[in-house]
């Protein structure tokens, strides 16, 4: 009998040993399901928060592709704005540009008018010069005639030296000679035929 309490303890012995490793193994279990558990409840708390960043990340493409959407269709429209704007830019630059030679032809008229306004501007003081004196001419004429009497017939008439009538013909050819040196001469234009002022 001692034999079979020497195996009963040694079965007990083993039957504990396997109790004491089992409670020893259950603890461990214990813990290995509670860290288990841990991790699935941050696996989870992982996928919730990656399911919520992909709905984010969806919303925000989408955001994204309105945006770029309504952009790309403000671009369009801008695109067509700056094209029209150039176009009209290059009509301005067009204007300006024939009207700058426009300007520069009329300044180049108006300098050449100036020119011949100056040069009438002499000629009117020249003519009106000359007819001052044209006309103290056609008083110093009508004088002589108008004090020529009897007498002066007479000796126009001199049959004999004819004195008087050389010194009436000169005279009348120096009045000539004053009349013609106060004679305006024509001005010559382009395309024009020039007027002699008296």
């Amino acid at each position: 009998m001692k034999k079979v309490y020497g195996v009963c303890f040694i079965l007990s012995g083993l039957l504990v040993m396997p109790v004491i490793g089992f409670a020893q193994g259950q603890d461990a279990i214990a813990r290995a399901q509670y860290m288990l558990r841990q991790v699935n409840a941050e696996k989870n708390a992982l996928q919730q928060e990656n399911i919520r960043l992909k709905k984010e990340l969806e919303a925000l493409k989408s955001d994204m592709q309105v945006k770029l959407t309504k952009s790309e269709k403000g671009n369009k429209k801008l695109s067509g704005k700056v094209k029209s704007l150039q176009q009209r830019n290059q009509q301005f630059a067009d204007v300006l540009s024939e009207l700058r030679q426009q300007y520069n032809e009329l300044q180049l008229k108006n300098s050449g008018n100036e020119n011949m306004l100056g040069q009438y501007s002499e000629n009117l003081q020249l003519c009106v010069n000359n007819n001052k004196e044209l006309y103290q001419v056609n008083l110093e004429l009508l004088n002589s005639y108008q004090k020529k009497g009897v007498w002066a017939s007479i000796k126009k008439a001199e049959p004999f030296t004819r004195l008087k009538k050389v010194q009436i013909e000169n005279m009348a050819q120096e009045y000539q000679y004053r009349i013609e040196d106060l004679q305006v001469e024509p001005i010559a234009q382009a395309g024009e035929e020039g007027v002699s002022m008296h």
